[in-house]
């Protein structure tokens, strides 16, 4: 078993299991950090939080490579984001799925506020 060490209030544990979980750190939790642990761990924490700042200082997000935010729809290459269902589905307002939660009539249980009993 390998030397624990004191990571701030979070407890006690290896170098390697405290920088392979760095990133789940706030930089409010790395200053805290700094405050309270070994000098092992106080020098890892360091590191990251001047690594974080440099990638802001370079307009980058950290965990995010290309700055900005993380997308779930990609961009086409004119630049335009047409939703999962494709642009002509996506403005139209149709939908893949007809709603199971309609009565007769078409109309939903939701604008009668019951299933219709």
């Amino acid at each position: 078993m390998g030397k624990l060490y004191q990571v701030g209030d979070y407890g006690e544990m290896k170098l390697g299991e405290f920088r392979k979980n760095i990133m789940q750190y706030t930089r409010n939790n790395l200053r805290s950090i700094i405050s309270s642990s070994d000098p092992e761990i106080v020098e890892i924490a360091i590191d990251e939080l001047t690594r974080r700042g440099e990638e802001l200082k370079d307009g980058g997000r950290t965990g995010y490579a290309g700055g900005g935010v993380m997308q779930l729809v990609k961009e086409n290459a004119d630049g335009s984001r047409p939703g999962y269902r494709g642009p002509s589905e996506y403005q139209s307002g149709k939908s893949d799925k007809k709603s199971s939660n309609t009565i007769s009539g078409g109309q939903s249980q939701a604008q009668f506020g019951h299933g219709g009993h």
